[in-house]
């Protein structure tokens, strides 16, 4: 392996996946209790026993979380990045544990807007890696993006089912 191509290998590439669902006669602040309460994260993303405590997040606040990666558990903090309060955040996960050759800058995505027959509703997981991982990465990233959303439409019907809406 050449300097130039040893080089290229160690930068970081950003990797990301967003999906995306319409979900039907459904108003956006009922999804928004859903994803947009911190302490209700763990219901539809890929965390558990998150520590949020605070009531309206700002950016620049942290909080301690677990990643979960397959049958793993790592414990990491997640700082927001931005707030836009019934419509989207941006969350970055640190202390990530990977090895010597791979570095990630891990970001979760939610964003909630109405449409003209409900809510659009988006889920993205991202970041920047580089070594080995990047195109597995990627494909979990996919992966963990369409369980959220399912997660989320199951939350909202539930939730519908118990209203009557």
């Amino acid at each position: 392996m050449t300097l130039q191509r040893w080089l290229d290998w160690k930068r970081p590439r950003p990797v990301a996946a967003w999906e995306e669902t319409d979900l039907r006669d459904v108003d956006p602040s009922v999804v928004w209790t859903i994803m947009g309460d911190l302490a209700r994260l763990d219901e539809w993303a890929p965390t558990e026993k998150t520590q949020w405590a605070g009531d309206l997040p700002e950016a620049g606040e942290v909080f301690p979380t677990l990643l979960k990666i397959g049958w793993r558990r790592y414990p990491v903090t997640c700082e927001v990045l931005n707030w836009e309060a019934g419509r989207r955040y941006r969350l970055k996960l640190g202390g990530l544990p990977m090895s010597e050759n791979v570095e990630v800058e891990c970001r979760v995505e939610a964003m909630v807007e109405p449409d003209r027959t409900g809510s659009r509703v988006a889920v993205g997981y991202g970041g920047a890696v580089s070594g080995w991982a990047a195109g597995f990465i990627h494909t979990a990233a996919a992966r963990r993006a369409r369980q959220s959303l399912r997660r989320v439409e199951k939350l909202v019907a539930a939730r519908n089912r118990s209203t009557g809406s």
